[in-house]
C-alpha cells in the first residue's frame, strides 16, 4: 500500500480521538464504577450487597450505551461543525481477523494469570481482580494506541497496568481496590481528554456561520 494513502488511513483513524471526547466519556464510565465498587465494598454483609452485585451487568452494558451516546452527540454538537463529518466502514475482513486475534491474546494472558495465581502459594494474597482489570485495560489502550500511533494510549495502557499491578499487592482487597483502579484511570483518562479538548478548541474555533448570532 502507498505510503500517501497509509497517511490518509491513520489520519482517519486518528480523527474519531482528536477531540477528547473517548477519553472524557470513558473516564466519566470509569468513575461510575469507582462509586459503585466503593459502594459495594460498604455494603458487604448486608443483604444489599447481592443487589448491587446482580446490577453490575446493568452498570456496565448501560454505561457503555450511554457513553457511545454522550461521543456521538458531542461530535454532532461540537466536533462535526468544526472539522467535518467522517463516516467509518464496518470492519470486515483482515480487520476482523486481526480483532479476533488479539482477543484471543487477551484471553489467554488472563487464563495465565489466573493460573498463576491459583497454583502458585507465594502470590495467595494477591487482590486478583484489580490484577485482571489493569491487564484488561492495559491491553485495550496499548491496542489503541498501536492502530491509531497515538502515544498518549501508550501512555494510559501504562498507568492501567502499574495500577492494577500495585493494587494487586496492596492490603485494599478486591472491591475498594477495583475502585481505586476505576479511580486513577479515570481521572487519567479525564486529564487527557481535557488537555486533548482544549487543545482541539483553541486549535479549531466554530466558523464565522456556525456561530450563534449576537443580539
Amino acid at each position: 500500500m502507498p505510503d500517501e494513502l497509509k497517511k490518509t488511513q491513520l489520519r482517519t483513524i486518528q480523527y474519531f480521538y482528536m477531540d477528547g471526547s473517548f477519553e472524557i466519556g470513558f473516564a466519566v464510565l470509569c468513575l461510575v464504577l469507582a462509586v459503585f465498587f466503593h459502594v459495594e465494598n460498604l455494603l458487604q454483609g448486608t443483604w444489599f450487597a447481592a443487589l448491587v452485585d446482580s446490577i453490575l451487568v446493568f452498570v456496565v452494558v448501560g454505561g457503555a450505551f450511554l457513553t457511545r451516546r454522550f461521543v456521538r452527540k458531542w461530535k454532532e454538537r461540537i466536533t462535526f461543525p468544526r472539522t467535518g463529518v467522517v463516516t467509518y466502514p464496518r470492519r470486515e475482513g483482515k480487520t476482523r481477523g486481526w480483532i479476533i486475534m488479539f482477543g484471543l491474546v487477551i484471553s489467554g494472558a488472563l487464563a495465565a494469570v489466573v493460573m498463576y495465581t491459583l497454583l502458585s502459594n507465594e502470590v495467595s494474597q494477591l487482590s486478583l481482580m484489580p490484577l485482571i482489570t489493569g491487564v484488561i485495560f492495559g491491553c485495550v489502550l496499548f491496542f489503541v494506541g498501536w492502530r491509531t500511533s497515538l502515544p498518549r494510549f501508550h501512555i494510559q495502557a501504562t498507568i492501567s497496568l502499574l495500577a492494577g499491578f500495585g493494587l494487586a499487592f496492596s492490603p485494599l482487597g478486591n472491591y475498594v481496590g477495583l475502585a481505586a483502579f476505576y479511580l486513577i484511570l479515570g481521572l487519567g483518562l479525564f486529564t487527557s481528554g481535557t488537555i486533548i479538548l482544549c487543545n482541539y478548541l483553541r486549535q479549531n474555533p466554530l466558523p464565522p456561520a456556525e456561530r450563534p448570532n449576537d443580539q
